[in-house]
């Protein structure tokens, strides 16, 4: 949403709030103008009177109608204010995401994580195994001899660090406090690393697959669903809400993208709300 457009409904919510007030006091002073109108003695039938009474009432009916209207615009309004901020806050986490695992950083600590800086690059490294497990299973009669010897190489490095990701994972998982659960934001970050590492997502790309997932985990939140519900009607929703994830992914990647996506989520499963996955090229 441009600056004009946030601008621009900052000021309907200003004016729907003043025009309001304004509009709910003119139409008490009517209310209170008919009551009047309507308790005075009156021996005998004044028409003048009587249309008086109409024009009046109609001015309220008309009024309290505009009140309905403005009522409905402030609580868009209100909606719009609230979705901007939302996305706001999805757009600076997403982006200082990105900008953590495209700049590495140096240390000096000799231990596993000496590679993987952060859980998130952890997610990000076993993506990368991912796009080479998905890579290894396609047609490679179509690759030059420098293709397939650069991805015998790629696999050959994978394999070497293996034991060092292996160890930095359950270093990070160590680190997590006793029984508990890991926060809905945390989970769409490591799910977007896994992602960037597996699909080789530009900037662009990576916020508007963070966002989709947001967007998802958002609905499910508000539903009341779980991975831990093991409720029939509810994994059957959030089983439902992953395909849905699925179908809406393609439009955000390229074609060779949306190919490796789809079998790397063959070796990706969901259960009491942790990911597990097994990938083998």
């Amino acid at each position: 949403m441009t600056t004009l457009q946030k601008a621009l409904i900052a000021t309907a919510l200003a004016a729907a709030i003043g025009v309001g007030t304004y509009q709910a006091r003119q139409a008490s002073l009517l209310r209170a103008q008919v009551k009047t109108l309507k308790q005075q003695p009156s021996p005998q039938p004044e028409p003048s009177k009587d249309a008086a009474l109409a024009s009046l009432q109609t001015k309220v009916e008309a009024l309290e109608a505009q009140n309905g209207e403005l009522a409905s615009a402030l609580t868009r309004a209100n909606a719009d204010r609230a979705r901007l901020e939302t996305e706001r806050e999805q757009a600076r986490r997403s982006a200082a995401l990105y900008k953590e695992l495209v700049e590495q950083a140096s240390s000096k600590e000799m231990n596993p994580t000496n590679q993987y800086f952060t859980p998130r690059h952890v997610w990000a490294a076993f993506g990368r195994m991912g796009r080479l497990a998905a890579l290894s299973k396609e047609d490679d009669s179509k690759l030059s001899p420098e293709e397939k010897s650069a991805l015998e190489a790629a696999k050959t490095k994978a394999l070497e660090d293996l034991p060092n990701l292996v160890k930095a994972f359950k270093y990070f998982d160590a680190a997590e406090p006793t029984g508990a659960d890991l926060l809905a934001d945390d989970r769409v970050d490591h799910m977007a690393c896994l992602l960037y590492g597996a699909l080789n997502l530009d900037e662009q790309q990576f916020g508007q697959v963070y966002g989709l997932m947001q967007k998802y985990q958002q609905e499910a939140k508000l539903k009341g669903l779980s991975e831990t519900n093991s409720a029939p009607e509810t994994a059957a929703a959030v089983n439902q809400m992953i395909e849905q994830f699925k179908t809406d992914m393609p439009s955000l990647l390229t074609p060779e993208q949306a190919r490796i996506f789809a079998e790397v989520l063959t070796h990706i499963q969901l259960e009491g709300g942790r990911s597990t996955i097994n990938f083998n090229f």
